[in-house]
């Protein structure tokens, strides 16, 4: 009768029941909203793996220039035997920066071949890599870079033309 009119005694223990209750709820929410949020952390996590792994692959013809770039010598001995139309179809580039016209001092002239004859496939791989963020096929690509490589032929022809002698 007594916890009709307001006993106090009986209570204390239901709301610390109510109060636990509401504890084990929060401890629950907070359990799950961890998960929740180490899940959400994982799969980011490898959203920018896998992000960083299309990055990289996307310099695949760079990495053939530099692939290409270990074979130079053997490329230049195999064209040694066409000179000068060999150097002028595989090395443009070299063969331009061996012209007399260059003249930036000997240290430089002398070096500057060898640089372009190294430097050429990397060069073009980055070229076809940055062409190739724009969507167009590797078919494209390479017709630009063979492109370039007719215009540095015909500036070496017109230069050495016997036409121009």
């Amino acid at each position: 009768m007594l916890n009709i009119f307001g006993n106090n005694s009986g209570s204390d223990s239901s709301q610390e029941h109510h109060l636990s209750g509401f504890q084990a709820v929060d401890a629950l929410y907070e359990r799950e909203m961890q998960a929740n949020l180490a899940a959400m952390n994982e799969q980011r996590r490898k959203a920018r793996r896998y992000q960083s792994a299309i990055s990289w692959a996307e310099y695949w013809p760079f990495a053939v220039g530099i692939a290409l770039s270990c074979f130079v010598p053997q490329i230049r001995d195999f064209i040694d035997a066409f000179r000068p139309w060999g150097m002028w179809i595989a090395f443009p580039f070299a063969s331009i920066a061996n012209r007399p016209e260059i003249s930036l001092g000997n240290q430089v002239i002398t070096n500057m071949p060898l640089f372009f004859m190294y430097a050429q496939f990397p060069m073009e791989g980055l070229m076809a890599r940055f062409a190739l963020r724009g969507h167009v096929t590797f078919l494209r690509v390479l017709g630009q870079v063979l492109f370039l490589h007719l215009f540095a032929m015909a500036e070496l022809w017109l230069v050495n033309s016997p036409l121009g002698k």
